[in-house]
């Protein structure tokens, strides 16, 4: 039971932090969820964020054609490997501006000795049962079914359209229960800069409602 709770945290948080806040910054919030959606994303082995971002820009802007570093209709499993990928020159202001929000460039210098650190200290101070179930397989799972098997097998071959998009990309109730609101991956590309992807009214996204609750306190506190 622990491991599928932090699976399922695993995707709302990453899919807040990583997808929705840094890479598209379609939403405000108080400094603090930065640090803490980017921060889980860190720690479940995402790697650097700033990089991330730029490796999902160029998804968005060429889709599933040459030049997308991750389309899984170019490269199959191999598209979710960073390795080797960072942005050309031209693309450097970017990365300019991800690097003066402090949570991001800390967690762009530091994400291998934070996940690495922290995996080692768990290992140490918890049970080796519950390291496994809390810690290991969540994260094992999460990269190999979100991510292998939700992102490149189900989000661009199985599923519907609601709109004609550039690429190949379609909602997918068959990845819902592997990546909850991600799996309206269409609605997702039609509209990259909201904070939910829901339009129909059956298309389900826990991490929407986390980010309108986070809203609404920044909103109230501002």
């Amino acid at each position: 039971m622990i491991t599928i709770v932090i699976y399922y945290v695993l995707v709302v948080t990453v899919s807040i932090g990583y997808h929705r806040l840094l890479s598209h910054s379609a939403f405000e919030c108080h400094p603090f969820w930065r640090w803490f959606f980017v921060g889980i994303g860190v720690l479940a082995w995402m790697g650097s964020p700033v990089r991330w971002a730029r490796f999902h820009d160029d998804h968005h802007r060429y889709a599933d054609r040459d030049g997308d570093p991750h389309s899984p209709v170019l490269s199959g499993w191999r598209c979710m490997l960073l390795k080797g990928y960072w942005p050309k020159d031209s693309q450097e202001k970017r990365v300019r501006s991800l690097m003066k929000v402090p949570a991001y460039r800390f967690y762009h210098n530091h994400s291998v000795p934070i996940a690495t650190g922290t995996g080692l200290l768990l290992f140490v101070v918890l049970p080796f049962e519950l390291f496994i179930n809390a810690y290991v397989l969540p994260i094992a799972l999460f990269h190999l079914l979100a991510y292998r098997i939700g992102f490149v097998f189900l989000l661009h071959k199985q599923g519907y359209r609601n709109f004609e998009t550039p690429g190949h990309d379609v909602n997918s109730v068959l990845a819902f229960p592997l990546l909850l609101g991600d799996a309206w991956h269409n609605n997702h590309h039609k509209y990259p800069l909201r904070p939910s992807t829901t339009v129909k009214s059956w298309e389900v996204d826990p991490a929407g409602w986390v980010v309108k609750l986070v809203s609404r306190t920044h909103q109230h506190n501002g």
